[in-house]
């Protein structure tokens, strides 16, 4: 799945991970405007509704999902992390570009995903590769 993406960079097209059609059928299904419909019906009917949904039908903003994100991370007690500081919804990013390259994704290809550059990646992510990456540094095999 293609998205078109505007961000500090402009707009760019990201490729969103395997799952996240899922997760936008379960979205689509709380609109009953939209349940009977498939994903790829409302892109070609281009269908101009909102996805993020309450349970009672309700437009969730960008603020409420931050108050839900917060809401749940005091829940389970990781408001904070190892430094010391706040999560908050954009520590996913970190949390997808960590993932990322701990799982060997080409730093110059993630760069494009993500719409940033190596050279940030590397200042943000570059003390993280030696322990994430320990058994190929090992020389271990694992595949």
């Amino acid at each position: 799945m293609v998205i078109n993406v505007d961000g500090k960079r402009g707009k760019r097209e990201a490729i969103a991970r395997q799952n996240t059609t899922d997760y936008l059928e379960r979205l689509k299904d709380l609109n009953p405007k939209l349940k009977k419909l498939t994903l790829d019906q409302i892109i070609d009917k281009r269908i101009n509704t909102y996805l993020f949904l309450s349970a009672s039908g309700k437009r969730i903003s960008s603020d409420g999902l931050r108050g839900s994100f917060r809401q749940l991370l005091k829940e389970l007690d990781f408001e904070t992390g190892a430094d010391g500081r706040g999560r908050s919804l954009y520590s996913l990013r970190h949390t997808y570009a960590t993932f990322a390259l701990r799982d060997g994704r080409d730093i110059h290809k993630l760069a494009l995903q993500m719409g940033t550059s190596v050279k940030m990646l590397e200042q943000f992510y570059s003390k993280l590769s030696p322990r994430m990456n320990a058994a190929e540094h090992a020389g271990i095999r694992t595949k």
